[in-house]
């Protein structure tokens, strides 16, 4: 979920007050400030959603992430990586 927020995060940086210039503002208003924190609050419960429905179907349906899991109990993770990148490299199924 973290990797996830950071993307999150990322999008703060986003230039948006060249795509609120067609959006009229009231006087003394700073509306790229508030929709850069709407914009940040709804993502972050939307990816934080998401995630949590992924925990939950993933076992169901039998998805996991062997080095995400290795990595997590303080195991070694590359031996675990590496069958997946290398299938990823010849494009066949580990």
């Amino acid at each position: 979920m973290t990797a996830g927020l950071v993307g999150v995060a990322s999008f703060l940086f986003v230039d948006l007050g060249a795509l609120i210039m067609a959006i009229p503002v009231a006087a003394g208003e700073d509306p790229p400030v508030l929709l850069k924190i709407a914009t940040f609050i709804q993502t972050a419960v939307l990816t934080t959603l998401a995630v949590i429905v992924g925990i939950w179907l993933s076992p169901k349906v039998g998805l996991h992430a062997p080095a995400a899991e290795a990595a997590s109990r303080g195991e070694a993770f590359l031996p675990k990586l590496m069958p997946q990148i290398l299938s990823c490299l010849r494009r066949t199924p580990v």
